[in-house]
């Protein structure tokens, strides 16, 4: 009897356990397994949440660059636009456009020293400082597919900038932190 209870137990485990795994994989069938984006979500002030289908977020993108924008972002659709024109800014060297999108205030070395810029007109006023060579090179060189995303926000490069939600008022996401150091 003490055997038949067990065989019992072990069969529903295993077919729980399999259960599981297929769900899972059905969630998260167009993540590749060896994608640099973690499971970690951002949420939106207040710690609501909505998932966004990956399919819907593809379809924002040209049929050859596929986006492995994590699923989990408040607003997927709304991040990639923010994404698209930081990026776009960024190599117009568009000063008016990037200093619409940062959260102030934002702490940035100058000459060395770390600097607290408050506001639009600040940033405008040390961009060249702000937005050096690597800065600018991260952004440039990222692609969309290649974005990592952790608790801080979603990493530029290897770290020289951070896109996560914004305090604004015009835009939900936006430079949260610059790394110009």
């Amino acid at each position: 009897m003490r055997k038949v209870l067990i065989s019992v137990f072990v069969t529903l485990f295993v077919m729980l356990s399999l259960t599981g795994c297929n769900q899972n994989q059905i969630q998260d069938r167009d993540a590749s397994p060896n994608s640099k984006l973690s499971q970690n979500m951002l949420t939106k002030k207040g710690n609501t949440t909505s998932n966004y289908s990956l399919n819907k977020l593809k379809s924002n993108q040209p049929q050859n660059s596929i986006s492995n924008i994590n699923s989990r972002l408040d607003n997927g659709e709304e991040f990639i636009k923010t994404f698209n024109t930081l990026k776009a800014a960024t190599l117009k060297n568009d000063k008016e456009t990037i200093s619409d999108y940062v959260n102030y205030p934002l702490i940035v070395y100058i000459n060395g020293n770390k600097t607290k810029i408050s506001n639009k007109t600040e940033f405008i006023n040390n961009y060249d400082n702000i937005f050096n060579s690597k800065i600018k090179n991260s952004l440039k060189n990222q692609q969309l597919s290649n974005l990592k995303i952790t608790p801080n926000g979603v990493i530029v490069g290897n770290g020289e900038v951070y896109l996560n939600l914004i305090n604004n008022g015009k835009h939900e996401y936006g430079i949260y932190s610059i790394n110009n150091r």
